[in-house]
């Protein structure tokens, strides 16, 4: 018998949880997918201003990355499931809400302005938008306080963001250009 595997057989087996009897070890549950988290199941539950975010989901380019409420506004999307919103709205756990309209353009940057992060959804990604966006009229009257000006939910929307060429997203040129996005603002305002 070769004694020199015997180590790796027994690190093997202990890993595997196989060795002296125990029951398999099985791996962590993946996170769920985005429609099973609380955020989801709570907020569908609920009407007026606080069923708006998972009203549009389907759409969402996001949702159908992968990602979920909680990627973007931080808390513990898994502890509302006992019934706790305080726990799930969690500010320790990094829950952030519904930013302030002068944060959004930082907000969307924490993931649209990192390389790595967008590459890892579509190698293809622009990153620069922040930066962009902070040279225009726009960008600077938001960083001098001004609340009024464009930032980016106002042309792509909050929650049901399409994907870019999509024939119903707001930002689609023929679309803008036929003043549709003023169109439809005006009637959910």
């Amino acid at each position: 018998m070769r004694t020199d595997l015997i180590p790796a057989l027994l690190a093997t087996a202990l890993s595997a949880g196989v060795a002296f009897g125990a029951e398999p070890v099985h791996p962590p549950r993946a996170a769920p997918p985005p429609t099973e988290t609380s955020c989801v199941s709570c907020h569908s539950q609920l009407d007026g201003a606080a069923l708006e975010p998972v009203k549009h989901l389907q759409q969402d380019i996001h949702f159908a990355r992968g990602l979920s409420c909680h990627d973007c506004h931080g808390g513990n999307p898994w502890a509302g499931a006992d019934g706790d919103p305080f726990a799930a709205h969690d500010e320790a756990k990094g829950f952030t809400g519904k930013p302030d309209r002068l944060e959004i353009p930082a907000f969307c940057a924490k993931c649209h302005a990192e390389a790595p992060f967008m590459k890892k959804f579509n190698p293809q990604a622009r990153v620069d938008q922040l930066s962009e966006y902070r040279t225009s009229v726009h960008g600077q009257r938001n960083a001098a306080g001004d609340n009024r000006v464009a930032v980016c939910v106002d042309c792509h929307g909050v929650h049901g963001i399409r994907r870019i060429g999509d024939p119903q997203a707001p930002v689609l040129a023929v679309r803008a250009s036929l003043g549709v996005l003023r169109q439809e603002r005006h009637e959910r305002a």
